[in-house]
């Protein structure tokens, strides 16, 4: 499997990344990719932002950037004229907006649309909705784990994590890059190892120090993709390869 963090495509950020991404995935040649969510930043929907900074934002804009997104990513791997991976996406908060402004204001019903706006399947991927968790492989993926309150938890909290809830649990949205290791002990006694990551994220490199929402913590994020070989009951030989040494973007 190959998994990508938050990428957060935005009009006018380049997409060398995702090229990067694609060519990477080609030679890879992973049985599964997926997106964590957050694929799309979303602007003119973006309710971090104030009214002031979303003025000019336009939404068609937003979804256009998506679409050329994966275009640049898939490109290599159709190239390849390999037999085509699994693809996937697990909603996260920003592709969200859509879905949230739709139920808020009966208006926007018939004018904007997650599935026709955003032409996921057109590259064959399929969507997730956001908080719903996919196992594949013995993991299980969400763009972030919900709570009862508003507020996400954290891969390794001791209420909602993943030794609490006794699987490997992979995430995103924090932007930060964490890999943690647990013992378990499976139905027959055996011994098992289960993980719980956070993905990081895969920003253009300018982007944390430009965006509103992101100047504060930016030198928190870890910038890269994942991959999981020989994935297999929540276990696997899992590495991250840093955007920028490994792939030079």
């Amino acid at each position: 499997m190959l998994w990508v963090g938050d990428a957060h495509l935005c009009p006018g950020y380049d997409l060398k990344r995702m090229e990067a991404a694609g060519k990477f995935a080609a030679s890879f040649r992973p049985d599964v990719i997926g997106f964590i969510g957050d694929l799309g930043d979303m602007p003119s929907l973006n309710l971090h932002r104030n009214k002031i900074e979303c003025e000019g934002s336009r939404y068609h804009e937003d979804c256009e950037v998506v679409r050329d997104g994966l275009a640049d990513f898939m490109r290599p791997i159709y190239a390849t004229k390999k037999t085509l991976p699994y693809r996937l996406v697990t909603g996260g908060n920003h592709e969200n907006y859509i879905r949230r402004l739709v139920a808020q204001d009966p208006k926007m019903h018939g004018h904007i649309n997650l599935e026709r706006d955003l032409r996921l399947d057109a590259f064959g991927f399929e969507y997730h909705e956001y908080q719903d968790r996919v196992p594949i492989a013995g993991f299980h993926f969400t763009h972030n784990i919900a709570t009862k309150s508003s507020i996400s938890a954290d891969v390794n909290s001791p209420k909602w994590g993943f030794i609490k809830k006794g699987v490997s649990m992979v995430v995103g949205h924090t932007h930060t890059k964490v890999h943690l290791e647990h013992p378990m002990l499976t139905d027959d006694g055996s011994k098992r190892k289960i993980h719980g990551i956070n993905l990081g994220c895969f920003l253009h490199p300018d982007m944390g120090r430009q965006e509103h929402w992101s100047r504060n913590t930016e030198y928190t994020y870890d910038r890269g993709i994942w991959t999981f070989e020989n994935a297999e009951r929540g276990d696997a030989k899992i590495t991250f390869h840093r955007a920028a040494e490994d792939l030079g973007v």
